[in-house]
């Protein structure tokens, strides 16, 4: 069955918007990185420094590979063989602490993953410009 031309325009335009969340999502993944090695620049040691850094840039990598399975759902591109392929920052956090104990901070590592990409999707319940101008969202709700 295919798709009504209302309806791919309508999932055109949402997708639109989902595109323009998820750039704002990446940015704000980079704000929150660059804010928080900063701080643990000032008040830690090198290889908590070292430690954090790693762990933000495996966690804008998970936000990046959850963007795209997201954005997946619900089309024909949907594969179970890359459903999996967003935990792969994951098990690498978790490979690298395990063969690299003495040069990595767990604490660190596993702070600069979830402050990356938690903040800023959380900072994301304040963003009032997410899913377009008020005239759209007031023209849904009737």
């Amino acid at each position: 069955r295919q798709p009504s031309n209302k309806n791919a325009a309508d999932r055109n335009d949402v997708m639109q918007g989902f595109r323009k969340l998820r750039s704002t999502v990446l940015a704000d993944s980079l704000f929150f990185a660059a804010v928080g090695i900063s701080i643990v620049w000032t008040f830690g040691t090198l290889t908590d420094v070292f430690s954090y850094s790693v762990g933000a840039l495996l966690g804008i990598c998970y936000s990046v590979l959850l963007g795209r399975y997201v954005e997946r759902l619900g089309t024909a591109r949907e594969s179970k063989a890359n459903d999996s392929l967003r935990f792969v920052p994951v098990v690498i956090l978790v490979v690298l602490y395990s063969k690299f104990k003495d040069e990595f901070s767990l604490i660190m590592e596993l702070a600069g993953f979830v402050a990356t990409y938690q903040a800023a999707s959380f900072l994301q319940v304040f963003n009032t410009n997410a899913y377009g101008d008020e005239q759209t969202v007031s023209n849904e709700v009737r």
